[in-house]
């Protein structure tokens, strides 16, 4: 079984194709006193991955978007909507007299469970990811780092959006099939989990091919009846393929909060890449260019057998297509008119392979299971965003329908999207823009929002452990004994503030 190994590693490595972050648009270097930051949670479609070109297995791992590092935190993916929002931020941080950054943290196959994790835990690496990246590139290290990453940008976050949970349900679903010892399920797993990661149609069918020829000899009527029974159960609950995900998303929120109890939280559902009206016809053609390919591609094969047509009411077998003529009832057919009869035959049977058989299957893919379970983890993203007091943005019912394959968004859904944060959050981002603007740093308010509280004495006491980093404003207001360093005695000058010792005074601005 080394080839049915080495072709599950292959078709999962193009899973990480969507282990891609990226990441930071500030406006300006220089540290200000009065900055709003913004800082955007996801995989990969809040990386951005994909935007920079078409994705085949040759080009998926050289996706800009692949890894979250110095270089791509300093230059982001321009048109994902992290940085597209992040240009509205600009613009009104400008009218406020506030300086503004954003920080797109989005991480290719990484599910919800994998980013709670990584904000809470030093040196975890997603687990699909971090396997993926060390047997493909010997990469996998760079994923430890990432804690470290998200605990410095989201310290200093005015503003986190989160749009998780599609990861959770496709891999719980995908790579347990590409795992699988039964050649149907191995096959069906690993062509879905090519295009669900943007790779190009054509890719995941030759594949998907590969696969069943590998496998042909093997498969059982038993094979076809597990393959069947595993769609059956994946698919007829929604509810509960979708209900961990959702939990996982409310961890995500939790963990942010634990770190920074002041910013305030987006959530954003997701949407059916396909298409999310159901009565859309263009999402039935869309997936049904994957299943149109691999019939096409037997159809070639078919044609090479003795098919027949029909000239002057006689019967020719196709085979007689080498010979230069035939003779039929005294008249003499060339092989070339043979062969057009042919090439007609073959795309009237396409048509209708395409027309007949393509859309219905499509149909049940992208309708009957794939937007059920999307459907069911937003009303639970909802539900979520209403109990833990997080602002909700709908994207499921307000972005375009796209006329691609690619499960990723192109770069009209990624502005589509960012006009949405906008209308969400504009209010709730002038108002804090607006308290930044009115007063100056002061010491003690560490966090910078505007106050001293014990949250400040906590994130002083954080980096001095070094679980996270501070700013060159925050470390002024951190020093509150004024002696120029900023240590335990600061932490204690500053809870004595707060317990109203006498002689203990703070309030003075940062100059």
């Amino acid at each position: 079984m080394r080839m049915k190994r080495v072709i599950s590693i292959a078709l999962s490595a193009v899973l990480l194709g969507s282990t891609a972050t990226v990441a930071a648009s500030a406006q300006e270097t220089e540290v200000k006193t009065k900055t709003y930051h913004y800082v955007a949670l996801g995989d990969s479609v809040t990386a951005g991955y994909g935007l920079s070109g078409p994705t085949t297995f040759e080009t998926m791992l050289s996706d800009p978007a692949l890894l979250l590092t110095d270089e791509l935190l300093s230059d982001p993916i321009e048109d994902a909507y992290p940085a597209v929002f992040g240009g509205y931020l600009a613009e009104m941080g400008e009218e406020k007299g506030v300086a503004t950054t954003a920080t797109n943290l989005g991480s290719c196959a990484y599910r919800a469970e994998d980013v709670a994790k990584t904000i809470t835990t030093e040196g975890y690496k997603g687990e699909v990811a971090g396997a993926l990246l060390s047997g493909l590139s010997g990469s996998g290290e760079i994923l430890s780092n990432y804690h470290n990453i998200y605990q410095e940008y989201l310290t200093q976050a005015d503003l986190v959006s989160i749009m998780l949970g599609g990861n959770d349900m496709i891999m719980g679903f995908a790579v347990p099939m590409t795992d699988s010892d039964n050649p149907v399920l191995n096959t069906i797993g690993s062509v879905f989990a090519l295009v669900m990661i943007g790779c190009d149609v054509e890719t995941a069918a030759a594949a998907g091919l590969m696969i069943l020829d590998y496998y042909k000899d093997d498969i059982t009527a038993e094979d076809v009846k597990e393959a069947a029974t595993y769609f059956y159960d994946f698919f007829s609950d929604p509810d509960a393929v979708s209900e961990n995900a959702a939990n996982e998303v409310k961890s995500v929120i939790d963990a942010v909060r634990e770190i920074n109890p002041d910013a305030d939280v987006a959530l954003l559902d997701i949407f059916n890449p396909f298409g999310n009206s159901l009565e859309y016809d263009g999402q039935v053609r869309d997936l049904g260019c994957v299943i149109k390919a691999v019939f096409n591609r037997a159809l070639d094969e078919v044609f090479e057998l003795p098919i027949v047509v029909t000239v002057n009411n006689t019967k020719i077998p196709l085979k007689w297509i080498n010979e230069t003529t035939v003779e039929i009832n005294g008249s003499v057919v060339t092989s070339e008119y043979l062969a057009n009869l042919c090439k007609e035959a073959r795309e009237k049977l396409k048509r209708i392979i395409s027309e007949e058989i393509s859309y219905p299957l499509q149909y049940l893919t992208a309708g009957k299971f794939v937007d059920p379970l999307i459907r069911s983890l937003d009303a639970k993203i909802k539900a979520t965003a209403e109990e833990t007091g997080c602002i909700y943005v709908d994207v499921y019912h307000n972005v375009s329908n796209e006329n691609d394959f690619d499960p990723h968004p192109n770069a009209q859904t990624h502005r589509e999207i960012a006009d949405l944060l906008k209308a969400a959050l504009s209010d709730t981002v002038s108002e804090k823009m607006a308290k930044k603007a009115e007063h100056d740093v002061l010491i003690g308010d560490v966090n910078l929002d505007g106050k001293v509280t014990i949250d400040d004495a906590t994130m002083i006491q954080k980096a001095m452990a070094e679980l996270i980093k501070l700013d060159d404003t925050q470390k002024k207001a951190a020093d509150t004994n004024g002696d120029g360093q900023v240590d335990i005695n600061d932490v204690t000058h500053l809870q004595k503030y707060l317990a109203e010792y006498d002689g203990i005074v703070l309030g003075k601005t940062i100059e």
